[in-house]
């Protein structure tokens, strides 16, 4: 069983993009009292790497940690399902994973 502790959503400028992550991230941290070092594993969803690129520098995160079985690039999703199909896959992946963990 998994359970969905908070959740957060960010958005820019269209020339901004790219740091969308990086303010849901914080926003995440906020509400739940975590810091960066309290997550064991981060799936974030992008269309780009350099976005997972710039979150990672900016909160500190672990390579290691961050979309162990690669992200939304490396599956190849096509735009039209990428905003549901990639959310719902990083959401099973995430729970399969601390399932395995455990």
């Amino acid at each position: 069983m998994a359970k969905i502790v908070a959740h957060a959503r960010s958005s820019r400028l269209p020339a901004e993009f790219t740091l969308a992550p990086v303010d849901a991230i914080s926003s995440l941290l906020k509400k739940t009292g975590w810091s960066a070092d309290d997550v064991d594993l981060w799936e974030i969803n992008e269309a780009f790497a350099m976005v997972t690129m710039l979150a990672m520098k900016a909160h500190g995160l672990d390579h290691s940690r961050v979309n162990v079985h690669g992200g939304a690039c490396a599956q190849a999703t096509l735009l039209a399902q990428r905003a549901l199909a990639s959310s719902s896959r990083s959401c099973t992946q995430c729970i399969t994973m601390v399932r395995s963990a455990v």
